[in-house]
């Protein structure tokens, strides 16, 4: 009997312990997949100077952590200039913080034998949230010990340096073969990204208009700087090769390799659908690290609906396979709203803006408008805010600035302080350019109050996301470089393009011709423009109703002969060389190895636009190109002409004048009141004008 029950009491332990181990088993806490051990690295700079003045000052900006990586380490590097009057006597500091929380704090003083200081400490990962993260720098410093005046003295200062950064490191996390990842793997946060867009040998102009449609999707209004590229098959290295790649073609064309791994598209019936399959590249080694993404259809039609559903987030994000049917009965096409003049904080994503402490606190918003479209007459900024009770309301105020430039201010008054508002006409001067920065500046000061000593919490003011700015546009008036990529974008979308190319392209000219795409696509969120490519053979007339971006030699692009006339810088007879004009005169050899680009009205149609990028030299063409696809290198062209020499040098030229916009599109553009008095201003002159005819008619008839 007791043996009986030893034996139980051993077999319920052993079951225990079997139970409590595939409880273990079963729950245990999945372990993160990366591609490998790398590590990678990049930095978020400041970019710009930064100068805190007065005893207290603050700095933000923002990093952005993308879902994809794991953070393994994060380092602020700092670098400042400290004031030659903070000495050890002095109590001056520097705080930084994360995300709110603070993390270090330092004292400082001036180092004669070091000019720039460097702060270098690790961020604790805590705080660290996925999207964006804020990194606050936080300044205290004095120069003497007089209550008052260190608020007030030009030589208070602290300066932090454009190379400082947050510098981070982490590893990329294995993707799955979902199409609803799109497009990750292809656009990655990190630097380290490769996608090669490959097309067949024997492309069509189809293969090209989808490759360049999907570069400019790809990018889209993302900044991330990644490198695409687009070749042809046969310049696609088919071992160890790492990049993520997307093959574009014909059911026909796709190569064995690619087919062996879907041998399930043989089932497939391509005439009336398009097919996008996502799996991994078998030109790897690592077959987690490379992914392959296939769209092919047996009709145009079809694979263009492909690729317009690719910039459709909302449909992508509802894709939970490696497969997808596309057929007549999806709708791919972005439903989109109609420009917006009024845009109010929420809009942008903000709730609303605080402001805590004494003195001077600022934030600062900002927006683009689309570049076809410039400020008119008639802007206004609303805000509507709420503030402290108790301060000194002599000396508080509310500032705005456009552009670093103010345009209004307000006395703050305690009758006011809990529903307090501004309205702002903006002056049509204010803003030059599609960037518009709105700096919001409260001064924010406590009677009787002893200046170096400050509760954090105390005053403070708030700015509600009810809060709006009334921004009157109209297109820009005129085609010119400073508002490129206008006018083949207008509010957000292609605006019937037409891409002129000659017969036989490398996979460079496909490459640089798709970088400029990508420069287009940082102007485009939506998929409701068109685009079309076209060798000179195929065009049908359809250069009569386009905007026109028209690419090559005379040799190789005959539409360049068939526009030379309308040329600033003809070619001669021969098609060898540029002829000058009154604006530069061309000399021998020079005129031979120059490009030029010019932004015109189409000859064909008056209300179209047309871009020329032409040489007569192929090679100097080509490496002209990067012009054009290149951020850094676009700010440099202005006017509507330029000329790129051999050594990169380039000339700019305006040979048209800017376009005023007609009386009666302004008047139909003012408010309704401005309306009403402008019409009883009118009806005023004519019945006086009236009355000055009826007199004079009058008085001549009394005479006779």
């Amino acid at each position: 009997m007791k043996n009986n029950k030893l034996r139980k009491s051993f077999i319920i332990v052993i079951l225990a312990f079997i139970l409590l181990s595939f409880n273990k088993i079963s729950f245990a806490e999945p372990k993160e997949n990366f591609l490998g051990n790398n590590i990678y690295s990049k930095s978020e700079i400041i970019n710009s100077d930064i100068i805190f003045k007065g005893v207290f000052s603050n700095y933000s900006f923002y990093f952005n952590v993308d879902k994809w990586i794991n953070v393994e380490s994060l380092t602020s590097n700092i670098n400042i200039n400290v004031n030659q009057l903070v000495d050890s006597s002095k109590e001056s500091y520097i705080t930084f913080s994360l995300n709110g929380v603070p993390f270090y704090s330092k004292d400082i003083i001036y180092d004669e034998s070091k000019k720039t200081q460097n702060i270098k400490v690790d961020i604790p990962l805590d705080n660290i949230k996925e999207g964006a993260n804020e990194f606050k720098i936080e300044g205290y410093c004095r120069i003497s010990d007089e209550p008052c005046v260190d608020d007030v003295n030009i030589a208070n200062w602290i300066v932090i340096k454009k190379d400082s950064s947050v510098d981070i490191k982490y590893k990329e996390r294995v993707v799955d073969n979902k199409i609803m990842n799109f497009p990750y793997p292809f656009i990655k946060a990190s630097n380290n990204n490769d996608t090669k867009i490959v097309i067949p040998n024997d492309y069509s102009d189809y293969d090209l208009q989808r490759a360049f449609l999907l570069s400019s999707y790809l990018v889209g209004n993302n900044t991330i700087n990644n490198k695409i590229e687009i070749i042809k098959y046969n310049d696609l290295k088919k071992k160890d090769n790492d990049s993520n790649i997307i093959y574009l073609g014909s059911k026909d064309s796709i190569p064995s390799e690619i087919n062996n791994m879907f041998s399930d598209l043989e089932g497939l019936d391509l005439s009336s659908s398009a097919v996008i399959r996502l799996g991994n590249s078998p030109y790897t080694n690592d077959k987690d690290i490379s992914k392959l993404m296939v769209i092919t259809s047996e009709d145009e039609s079809y694979n263009l609906k492909a690729i317009n559903l690719l910039r459709n987030d909302d449909l992508i994000s509802q894709i939970d396979s490696d497969k997808f049917i596309v057929t007549k009965d999806i709708n791919e096409i972005m439903k989109v709203d109609e420009v917006k003049n009024i845009v109010s904080l929420k809009d942008m994503g903000i709730n609303e803006l605080q402001f805590k402490g004494l003195f001077r606190s600022e934030s600062t918003i900002s927006y683009f408008i689309p570049k076809n479209r410039v400020i008119s007459d008639g802007g206004k900024i609303k805000l509507n805010f709420r503030y402290s009770d108790n301060l000194d309301f002599d000396k508080s105020l509310l500032t705005v600035y456009i552009n670093n430039s103010p345009i209004g201010s307000k006395k703050l008054e305690k009758e006011n302080a809990l529903n307090d508002n501004l309205e702002i006409t903006i002056p049509s001067n204010a803003i030059a350019n599609n960037y518009v920065e709105i700096k919001l500046a409260f001064d924010l000061e406590l009677p009787n109050t002893y200046c170096e000593r400050r509760e954090e919490e105390m005053p403070w003011a708030v700015i509600s996301g009810d809060s709006y700015i009334n921004y009157a546009t109209e297109n820009s008036m005129g085609y010119f470089f400073d508002k490129y990529p206008a006018p083949f974008v207008v509010d957000n979308r292609f605006n019937d393009v037409l891409l002129s190319v000659p017969d036989t392209m490398s996979s460079e000219e496909l490459t640089l011709l798709g970088d400029i795409f990508e420069i287009i696509g940082t102007e485009i969120s939506n998929n409701t423009g068109n685009l079309e490519v076209a060798r000179y053979s195929n065009l049908n007339e359809r250069e009569k109703d386009k905007n026109l971006i028209i690419y090559g030699t005379p040799k190789n692009n005959e539409l360049i002969k068939d526009v030379n006339n309308n040329l600033w810088f003809k070619y001669d007879e021969n098609y060898d060389k540029f002829i000058g004009n009154e604006k530069l005169f061309l000399t021998e050899d020079f005129n031979s190895n120059i490009s030029i680009f010019q932004l015109d009205i189409s000859p064909y149609n008056k209300q179209r636009a047309m871009l020329v990028l032409t040489s007569p030299n192929k090679d100097i063409l080509i490496k002209s190109l990067r012009y054009l696809g290149d951020n850094n290198k676009l700010i440099n062209l202005s006017g509507d002409s330029v000329i790129v020499d051999k050594y990169g040098e380039i000339r700019t030229f305006k040979f048209k004048e800017d376009i005023k916009t007609p009386i009666y599109e302004k008047f139909i553009k003012l408010e309704s009141n401005s309306k009403l008095i402008i019409g009883l201003l009118v009806l005023i002159a004519i019945f006086i004008g009236l009355s000055v005819f009826m007199f004079y008619s009058k008085n001549k008839k009394d005479k006779l």
